[in-house]
């Protein structure tokens, strides 16, 4: 088919076809390719689902409470000011990058690579583990667009709940970090409310709960059933996740503490409910499967009968069960 439509097309997609139809046969005469690319498939659809979505929150108007609300409410109970707001006045130079901007920067951005590699090194060596992920993802993104509808929620960075007489004032620092390495950062058009944000960024209000932390807590779980040095460097790799999003002025602290929650919430979700899901597979896989005679071995044919003849107990020539004493 791939020929003929090359053909027709004047050779211009060579390429093109020739590559869609190896591929298209080696997952189609191999089960394992078949089965990776259905994995692959559905965790790319669940992002690519939760990014579609979450770009609709802050337009749906289902808003429950004001986007100041939570902000106005971390503010009130830190003692009047932002704790990002605070960690910026002792830790943040406004006209210069420093170095552990640079490195909370590259931990903030992190967050776009490294769930994928572990997700696509689960999916290359225990099924089972990437299966549980991947339920536990779809949890955290559907608890996580739950928030982004009902409770829009201004970022610190967008917020204007910070004290303003004692420099309350919150930068949002990582587009300051990468101009400062000379990274071209597409800003937002000027007077589209959103002073700071990114062209790119469809909804600067999906705050709360912090998907970010939601995530690498997710991480986390996945590694407490590996050894000890995947799970330290989980540990710190999500501590250092949740200190750069309060720092940076991305997330505040009450988002951190629901993001970490709903991770914990999707990992407990999944893990009850994949076993049912893998139960009911193999039941759908063997119901109507007979025994194939032909694959009985010949010491059927001299008296023992095979196990898959027999409810698994081995039958000797006499004709009754090993352990059975006759009458």
């Amino acid at each position: 088919m791939a020929f003929v439509v090359d053909q027709l097309t004047g050779n211009r997609w060579t390429a093109v076809w020739g590559s869609g139809a190896i591929v298209t046969s080696l997952v189609a005469l191999a089960p394992r390719i078949r089965g990776l690319a259905a994995h692959f498939a559905a965790y790319v659809a669940c992002w690519v689902a939760f990014n579609v979505l979450r770009a609709l929150g802050d337009g749906a108007g289902w808003g429950a409470i004001s986007t100041d609300a939570v902000p106005l409410w971390e503010a009130s109970s830190a003692g009047g000011d932002l704790p990002t707001a605070t960690l910026q006045r002792f830790l943040f130079d406004a006209g210069h990058a420093r170095w552990h901007d640079v490195a909370l920067t590259a931990v903030y951005l992190s967050f776009f690579v490294v769930p994928h590699a572990v997700g696509l090194g689960l999916l290359g060596r225990d099924r089972t583990r990437f299966g549980r992920y991947l339920a536990a993802t779809v949890a955290v993104f559907a608890l996580g667009l739950v928030g982004f509808f009902v409770a829009p929620t201004n970022p610190p960075w967008l917020t204007g709940a910070a004290a303003p007489d004692d420099g309350g004032t919150v930068h949002r620092i990582v587009p300051q970090v990468l101009a400062s390495l000379g990274v071209p950062i597409r800003s937002a058009a000027p007077g589209d409310g959103q002073p700071g944000g990114y062209g790119f960024e469809p909804n600067p209000l999906a705050s709360m709960p912090s998907v970010h932390v939601a995530v690498t807590v997710l991480l986390v779980f996945v590694a407490g059933q590996a050894g000890i040095g995947w799970r330290l460097a989980a540990g710190t790799y999500a501590a250092l996740m949740v200190f750069a999003l309060v720092y940076l002025g991305e997330h505040y602290v009450v988002d951190v503490v629901a993001g970490a929650a709903i991770a914990a919430a999707g990992w407990v979700a999944a893990g009850a409910v994949m076993p049912r899901l893998t139960a009911g597979r193999g039941r759908g896989a063997g119901r109507g499967r007979g025994v194939d005679r032909s694959q009985v071995p010949a010491a059927v044919h001299s008296g023992a009968t095979h196990p898959a003849l027999d409810g698994g107990r081995v039958r000797p020539r006499g004709g009754r069960p090993e352990g059975v004493r006759g009458d």
